[in-house]
């Protein structure tokens, strides 16, 4: 583990306080956690709302959907072409869908 013994006292003003304290509520992590990862220049990444998460598990059903439709066309012969595009069409949704919450 990293020893940590140099301090530094920083002074901000009001509005540059309540934005570190902001970007720190956002990111989930410590303040001094927050600091280090931008001085560092990792990368900070806010966690995703969890209406990605169940929006993400609906878009699992659909899929699981068309899987079930899939095997049916081994049973009955189902239109190739057709079923190509809906699957392409469902792995467009699923990426703008994850652009749109992870701001790609």
């Amino acid at each position: 583990m990293i020893r940590r013994e140099k301090e530094i006292k920083v002074r901000l003003s009001d509005d540059e306080y309540a934005s570190l304290n902001n970007k720190v509520r956002l990111c989930k992590c410590s303040r001094e956690k927050y600091i280090r990862n931008v001085l560092n220049d990792f990368e900070i990444k806010m966690p995703l709302p969890i209406e990605y998460y169940q929006l993400l598990k609906e878009v699992n059903h659909i899929g699981n959907n068309l899987n079930q439709l899939v095997k049916l066309g081994y049973v009955k012969p189902l239109n190739e072409i057709d079923v190509v595009i809906v699957i392409k069409d469902i792995n467009n949704i699923m990426q703008r869908i994850d652009n749109e919450f992870r701001g790609a």
